[in-house]
């Protein structure tokens, strides 16, 4: 029962009541002066089964009827709440409901709303995608932690009995085996989800009134016990109080079965209808969990001890089922309450299991608890059979699709299993030693391809395997080990009719990872090791560079190496060194030396020429003479000559010194000094840095890099939109574009509130003027009045719609492509009703045109009956 100090007033008479149902986010609150009478109504369900079905999720809704509505709220959210004889300070929360359904009566004067709580969208949602996304194993806290916070929601903090149980993946979202004859499931829906863990832990599901998810445990029944005085005090005996909720003196009628439910005192969990599973407990009324995917993997012992858990639970209730009653209205019982009636013969005690809550001044609750004496058997169940040959199983499934055969030892832990289909024929063989150890064999075959596999995995990160595939072009094999998640083992061989390959690698981490590879062709043979980004390798081949196959006796195959490549003592003293970009060695005698840089102490020539025809003559320190006194003079910050010319670049870190003419067809960089009655192409006479014609040019006479056209682009694209922009700090942005489905996903009808084109309603259009200073114009410039919308205001109301500057954090604007597609969707509904008015002004204008004519007929015989008389 939810705590409220006032509870007790919803059983006395004449107690005002004001319910208050806050629209949240929109500033709407509906008030009882709004509420038409009588038409305020809540249900809530915990189990509508006629037999009492342990982890059932339903949700609950209520229904009202308004008036004086300033719009619809369809998918708004609305947070209930309710005051006693004007006690503000303590209100009773009803729950929190969105809005399904908000349509106008047939005199448009008034509005019927229905709203369903939070698990309506859990129980109808498809999250195959979330469960793809799963980590296993885990824990089933873990698991059902993750799916709530999948979909935003509070749990309400509690241990459940099998919270610790490990979680495999047993369901396939995503089928990453070909080979496998295991189809992916369609479709995952969250009532699967939740379902099973509510069940394998013995509770049900249920939003509470605080909007969080409750796990609702039916706890055992306590019935009152007052023994008379003469019985009182006693070793053995004593008083105990209920906890159950009288409703006696507080029912109008009621009416139960004649018979009390009996407490369960055996459960059997099966994977499937048709395994075998675990049974815990005594013979008498038996429970059943089949097909429950949490537990599909299990071993015997472990089915043990789960049922176990779940058993200490379940076999907590007992109760007389309720047909019907009708009691005065008290919204703080809550669901999977015990409740009592006192009766002048006996005592009845049951749960809330259903209820219906209606009216405000004048509540009525009308609650149902459904239950059979004892749970059905089936006499022919297949634990019978099971149990007849000692826990074995023989299944044979035939369809039009396929025929399955699989055999089954439950105590051993072994199944054999054959599946055949019109394209292809597997058979397996495992052996399950724990939920962590198997071992197993496969073989698959196609038309065009034979499989075969054997794995032995010991833990969840610890496991080997072998693979052999055969095509009609290829026979490959693998022999695979993991140790743990970062370190594996791995041996191949692929053979074609043209080709041989061999590779073996070793992962130690995921930075540290080697590998050696053998590649074997009629004209070629390639040896390769590798480690991390470095690899080094021999390639010997019948071809020349061009690929082209030489002539074998031509004594010209060649050989190409890959790394570093150390050659000691061949038929001589001390070593040569050689990598990819250097040779280390003693002395080097060739008739030509080509190299892109040379480092030498000394360079000698036998005619006293350096000659460079293309590059650059750079002197890093000391001073260079060319000819004789007086003539040019190169030194470490300087140029001395006369007359000055290249074609190319002229630069020095220091001082240009001339007496004549300065000629550069290039880059002049450097201070100058003398006449430099010529210099082409500098920004000034006395500096010129980096100038290079147009491409660098600056305002100041000095070029930074201003890289003119050369480094700007222009082009332009007439078949997409816009896809760049520029912030305040002149960074430029790319922005993706286009809108067809191939660049999108988790497309669904919008159920987000977020993006519920009704916000649109609350956005503000206004007049304004921009500032001048949005245009670069000068302070009091008379700008136009235009009209608009705020970015500001839908950064509030639609967030989804806003452009943001990428820097700042701040909006900046709003975006057409976000807006239009939710205007769309209210043009598309008011279309709806435009065309449901005219449907009903049609019938109300066939109802006039038949009144009329039977007026017309009333006022003939009226005339008639004047004229007769």
């Amino acid at each position: 029962m939810k705590e409220n100090k006032y509870a007790d007033l919803y059983f006395q008479d004449s107690v005002d009541k004001q319910i208050l149902m806050e629209v949240v986010g929109t500033g709407i609150t509906i008030d009882n002066s709004m509420i038409e009478q009588g038409s305020f109504s809540l249900t809530e369900t915990l189990c509508s089964e006629s037999e009492l079905t342990f982890g059932t999720c339903e949700p609950n809704h209520f229904t009202v009827t308004v008036h004086d509505m300033p719009r619809s709220i369809k998918g708004e959210t609305v947070v209930i709440r309710e005051h006693l004889d004007g006690h503000t300070d303590a209100p009773l929360t009803y729950g929190v409901y969105k809005v399904y359904s908000d349509v106008p009566t047939s005199d448009r004067t008034k509005r019927e709303i229905t709203a369903y709580d939070a698990m309506y969208d859990i129980i109808n949602v498809d999250v195959k995608s979330w469960y793809a996304g799963l980590s296993f194993p885990m824990t089933l806290r873990q698991f059902r932690d993750s799916f709530f916070a999948h979909f935003g929601i509070t749990q309400k903090e509690t241990t459940l009995v099998n919270d610790g149980m490990t979680v495999n993946k047993t369901l396939v979202a995503t089928q990453t085996d070909p080979d496998s004859a295991i189809t992916e499931e369609p479709a995952i829906s969250g009532k699967t989800i939740v379902t099973a863990i509510c069940e394998i832990n013995g509770v049900f599901g249920n939003m509470n009134r605080d909007g969080e998810f409750e796990y609702v445990e039916l706890k055992e029944i306590i019935t009152p016990l007052y023994p008379s005085n003469d019985l009182y005090p006693s070793d053995d005996l004593f008083p105990r109080d209920p906890n159950s909720v009288s409703l006696t003196g507080h029912y109008i009628t009621f009416d139960y079965e004649d018979f009390q439910t009996k407490q369960i005192t055996q459960l059997e969990i099966r994977p499937s209808d048709d395994s075998a599973g675990a049974t815990v407990g005594t013979g008498g009324n038996n429970y059943v969990i089949s097909g429950n995917f949490l537990v599909s993997d299990k071993t015997g012992t472990e089915l043990e001890d789960i049922a176990a858990n779940t058993l200490s639970i379940i076999r907590k209730a007992s109760y007389t089922p309720l047909k019907s009653s009708e009691v005065v209205g008290n919204p703080c019982i809550e669901l999977g309450d015990p409740i009592r009636f006192n009766t002048t013969r006996e005592i009845i005690e049951s749960y809330v299991l259903q209820r219906t809550l209606t009216g405000i001044q004048n509540k009525r609750d009308s609650i149902v608890s459904p239950g059979t004496e004892t749970y059905k058997q089936n006499p022919n169940s297949i634990r019978d059979q099971i149990a007849g040959v000692q826990r074995r199983t023989n299944k044979l499934e035939r369809t039009a699709d396929h025929t399955l055969s699989e055999l089954a030892d439950l105590d051993a832990n072994t199944t054999s299993r054959f599946e055949q289909t019109s394209e292809q024929i597997q058979t397996e063989v495992s052996n399950r030693q724990s939920a962590d150890s198997d071992l197993s064999s496969r073989i698959t075959q196609t038309a065009d391809s034979i499989t075969t596999e054997v794995a032995n995995r010991q833990s969840a990160d610890n496991e080997m395997s072998s693979r052999i595939s055969q095509t009609a072009n290829e026979i490959a094999s693998e022999v695979a080990a993991r140790q743990n998640a970062d370190t594996e083992m791995s041996a191949k061989i692929s053979q074609t009719a043209q080709a041989i390959e061999a590779e073996v690698a070793a992962r130690g981490s995921a930075d540290n990872e080697m590998a050696t590879k053998i590649s074997q062709a009629a004209h070629s043979i390639a040896l390769v090791a590798s480690g991390g980004d470095n690899s080094v390798g021999i390639t010997i081949r019948l071809y020349d560079e061009n690929g082209n196959l030489i002539d074998t006796e031509s004594e010209n195959a060649n050989i190409k190496i890959v790394g570093f490549v150390a050659f000691s003592d061949l038929e001589g003293s001390g070593t040569t060194s050689i990598n990819g970009a250097n040779i280390q060695t003693g002395t080097i005698s060739a008739d030509k030396l080509i190299a892109g840089a040379l480092t030498a102490g000394r360079v000698e020539t036998s005619d006293g020429s350096i000659i460079i025809d293309t590059g650059a003559f750079h002197v890093a320190s000391g001073t260079i003479y060319v000819g004789v006194s007086n003539a040019t003079e190169i030194g470490t910050s300087y140029i001395k000559s006369g007359n000055i010319s290249a074609s190319n670049q002229l630069y020095s870190s220091g001082t240009i010194y001339s007496a004549g003419d300065i000629k550069c067809d290039g880059t002049i960089r450097g201070s100058l000094s003398g006449t430099a009655s010529s210099a082409s192409y500098a920004s000034s006479a006395g500096s010129a840095r980096q100038a290079d014609r147009a491409d660098y040019a600056s305002s100041s006479g000095y070029a930074d890099y201003a890289d003119t056209a050369d480094k700007c682009g222009n082009e332009t694209s007439n078949s997409h939109t816009a896809n760049c922009y520029i912030t305040s700090a002149l960074t430029i942005y790319k922005v993706p574009s286009g809108s067809a489905r191939r660049f999108k996903t988790d497309i669904y009808t919008v159920v987000d509130p977020r993006l519920d084109p009704h916000r649109l309603y609350d956005i503000d259009v206004v007049q304004f003027k921009y500032k001048p200073s949005f245009y670069n114009l000068p302070e009091g410039t008379e700008m136009p009045t235009v009209i608009g919308m705020l970015a500001d205001d839908i950064d509030l109301i639609y967030p989804c719609a806003c452009e943001y500057d990428e820097e700042t954090g701040e909006v900046i604007n709003w975006l057409e492509r976000y807006m239009i597609p939710p205007m769309l969707a209210l043009i598309q509904e008011q279309h709806k009703d435009i065309e449901l008015l005219k449907q009903e002004n049609l019938a109300l204008q066939n109802r006039v045109s038949i009144l009329e004519q039977r007026m017309e007929e009333m006022w003939n015989v009226i005339n008639n009956k004047i004229n007769q008389s």
